[in-house]
């Protein structure tokens, strides 16, 4: 049975009593991610924030004495959601502007994303410097709201997609020669930055196209 399985429902439990250091989720219907048929009358263990058990209520023997009880009768509890391409902190509403990228927004639709039961965020070459910040917070203690996994800045050729789009000038890095490409690539890493993110569309074919050829775009 899995472990440390992330579990969408803790966050919303967790901002509403805040952090115990044991708790069982009792009587909810498990649903693992194994494949496995969901688990009627399920019991849920966590451990300073890590999940010890989780399985029939009947396959935690002895449960831990003074364990924070909570009753999810009728309700499910499921591995946390997983967003692998997302862009957060331009937008307000349905406007998209680089000076909205605050700490402030970006948390707040990192808590969306919790309320959600989305865990976990891959922002995918669009952010600014502040969101090494959250990270980082994030990584140094318990997170209260989806985790962010971060590209920073991605890769377009001079001119290219998504430059044009709407709140997006000067948003990725520009690139022409394989010197600028090593220079930011340089830089991602000095961020330690998750992952490398390039965009080689023409955004089906109503945009610049921004491929680039083999010699600028070898970053490894």
């Amino acid at each position: 049975m899995v472990k440390r399985l992330a579990v969408s429902a803790l966050f919303g439990i967790a901002a509403v009593t805040g952090w115990a250091e044991t708790r069982l989720l009792e009587n909810a219907t498990l649903i693992d991610g194994t494949g496995r048929p969901p688990v009627p009358n399920s019991t849920v263990l966590i451990v300073d924030g890590r999940i010890k058990y989780a399985g029939p209520k009947a396959g935690l023997r002895t449960p831990p004495r003074g364990a924070e009880r909570i009753d999810l009768k009728g309700k499910y509890i499921m591995p946390g959601i997983m967003n692998m391409h997302g862009h957060l902190g331009n937008t307000v509403g349905l406007v998209q502007d680089p000076k909205y990228f605050t700490k402030a927004n970006l948390n707040k639709q990192l808590a969306t994303y919790a309320r959600n039961g989305v865990t976990s965020v891959v922002s995918m070459g669009s952010d600014q410097p502040v969101v090494f910040d959250v990270r980082d917070e994030q990584r140094s203690g318990r997170p209260r709201t989806a985790r962010i996994f971060t590209a920073y800045r991605g890769f377009t050729g001079k001119a290219g997609y998504p430059t044009t789009a709407m709140g997006m000038k000067g948003v990725p890095f520009e690139v022409s020669t394989r010197a600028e490409v090593e220079k930011y690539v340089k830089e991602l890493a000095a961020q330690k930055a998750d992952l490398v993110k390039i965009w080689v569309d023409d955004h089906l074919g109503d945009r610049k196209s921004t491929r680039l050829n083999s010699s600028h775009a070898n970053i490894s």
